[in-house]
């Protein structure tokens, strides 16, 4: 039985120090996400929350097409250079992702499935981001690692 017991937690070493790792290149500058299990509301889904904490966005400084208004600033600029507020339509897709606004008083959220724990909602068009029970504002262990998660402007 104890020969039995060291043979798995070795291979559970090998096993969990080549996921960091992996984790690690993945997200890169995203950051990974870090969770307290206790902490999670309900109905979230532990195996389907996100790899990397960032919202993709977060790394690109201009990544709108000027030409064309932005989503929730509607300038043609970056939502996530200044996060302005917005006072405009409840919802939308900008650079492949969607967003919604919150409660009214101009903040806004990046959307993620799995109630904000999952993978960043992606999108073509603004009718593909209607808001949804399964998904919610991109939430991160408290907002630590994550600064593009939450309502805010």
């Amino acid at each position: 039985m104890k020969f039995t017991t060291v043979i798995v937690a070795l291979l559970a070493a090998h096993v969990l120090a080549g996921v960091a790792p992996s984790a690690a290149v993945e997200c890169g500058d995203l950051g990974i996400m870090d969770y307290d299990e206790a902490a999670l509301p309900a109905g979230v889904v532990i195996s389907e929350i996100r790899t990397c904490a960032e919202h993709p966005l977060a790394l690109s400084p201009n990544v709108a097409d000027l030409d064309t208004p932005a989503g929730p600033d509607g300038t043609g600029d970056s939502p996530l250079e200044r996060r302005a507020c917005w006072y405009g339509r409840d919802y939308g897709c900008t650079d492949g992702y969607c967003w919604k606004k919150c409660i009214g008083d101009g903040r806004w959220c990046w959307t993620a499935w799995n109630k904000g724990w999952g993978s960043w909602q992606t999108c073509s068009a603004d009718n593909q981001c209607k808001p949804t029970n399964e998904a919610g504002c991109g939430e991160s262990n408290n907002g630590k690692e994550c600064k593009k998660c939450g309502c805010s402007c």
